[in-house]
């Protein structure tokens, strides 16, 4: 998917598979959508983006990357009133965002490890909920994260690994374990 234009996926059933999002382009799922890492990565390239408006299942093994060129405007965002599942094959499978990631959705976790490499997608900042179940890990692996209002909560482990991390007033944190300054 190269250009200046939109995807629109709506309905139901639908799987992402290994696309080239470039040059701006930016695929919008707003139906209900599966991503599962055995399919191959997302490659986000000149400033391509992924944005959730639905539902986003992220499944398999976890063998595969979200990520991007380098290039500023690349990104994956969780919209407000959307939701992320990640459910990997096993709770060590690890499925790694290597491109700026926002959430002002819900994101949970219920198996595996997620990561994220990088920070916020440009200036923007987590507001949604991040549910982390006992048998999950979200690793917040680098980059500048804000995150400026939801909730982080579940039996599992929140993780800051390399990540420089922002919490304003008003956030509510359930359980982290940390490795380096938060």
């Amino acid at each position: 998917l190269t250009g200046s234009g939109t995807m629109t996926v709506t309905g139901s059933g639908s799987t992402l598979c290994a696309p080239n999002v470039d040059g701006g382009y930016r695929l919008l799922n707003n139906g209900s959508m599966t991503y599962n890492t055995a399919c191959g990565y997302v490659y986000l390239s000149n400033g391509g983006k992924l944005e959730n408006a639905g539902t986003l299942a992220v499944t398999g093994n976890g063998s595969a990357y979200v990520y991007d060129d380098g290039n500023a405007g690349a990104g994956v965002t969780n919209d407000s009133g959307a939701t992320m599942n990640v459910g990997l094959a096993t709770a060590a499978a690890d499925e790694t965002f290597a491109t700026p990631f926002t959430n002002a959705g819900t994101l949970n976790i219920t198996q595996g490890i997620l990561s994220l490499s990088e920070g916020n997608v440009g200036s923007s900042s987590d507001s949604g909920s991040f549910v982390v179940s006992s048998a999950a890990v979200l690793s917040l692996d680098g980059g500048n994260r804000t995150v400026s209002a939801g909730t982080e909560s579940g039996a599992g482990t929140l993780r800051a690994n390399g990540a420089t991390v922002h919490f304003t007033s008003g956030v509510k944190i359930g359980r982290a374990s940390c490795r380096e300054r938060v």
